[in-house]
């Protein structure tokens, strides 16, 4: 998946980034994922895959694309992401269990952004993506609300880990503009 999602990257960014514009789970995400689909990416047959997994792949390669040399190790003072952002469509699921699950991730990677940074650069399924996964876990408790339950496997954890720590360093690389008196 992660090598199919590094394919569709290098050959339609501007694809991709229309895809990512896309709420989790929506329709238009999954059209807009299938509209990626590149004869070229296969080395043969088919492929079938989830929305949700290949979402999270796309977000490390950017990810390493970007920031694997020199990414931003202080996203402390990064503004609030909303996720929220085009959930007022129909989604496969629960809109707000993958808004809330994106806040966790967000709070998380802000917790620990070392130990995130070290998860999205390891091979997956790796000695190291397991060392990274122990290092995150102590930071993700404080960040799920009180009464919360969800569940999620590590691939869609990763997956989310990746969408915020990408979109964090989007932001702690962006120029700050100083304010007027």
């Amino acid at each position: 998946m992660y090598r199919y999602a590094e394919c569709a990257v290098d050959n339609s960014r501007v694809r991709v980034e229309s895809y990512l514009e896309t709420f989790p789970g929506s329709e238009a995400a999954f059209k807009a994922a299938n509209n990626l689909s590149i004869d070229n990416c296969l080395s043969t047959g088919e492929m079938r895959f989830s929305e949700s997994l290949f979402r999270g792949g796309v977000y490390d390669v950017l990810y390493r694309k970007k920031f694997q040399k020199d990414g931003p190790r202080d996203l402390s003072a990064v503004p609030a992401i909303d996720y929220s952002v085009g959930s007022d469509v129909k989604v496969s699921g629960d809109a707000q269990s993958k808004i809330a699950l994106r806040q966790i991730a967000d709070c998380t990677v802000r917790k620990a952004p070392d130990a995130s940074r070290a998860l999205i650069l390891s091979a997956v399924a790796s000695n190291a993506e397991a060392n990274a996964f122990g290092q995150i876990a102590p930071s993700m408790g404080p960040c799920v609300f009180e009464g919360s339950k969800l569940t999620f496997s590590k691939s869609v954890f990763r997956g989310v880990i990746g969408e915020a720590l990408y979109r964090l360093s989007v932001g702690a690389s962006q120029p700050t503009v100083a304010a007027k008196d």
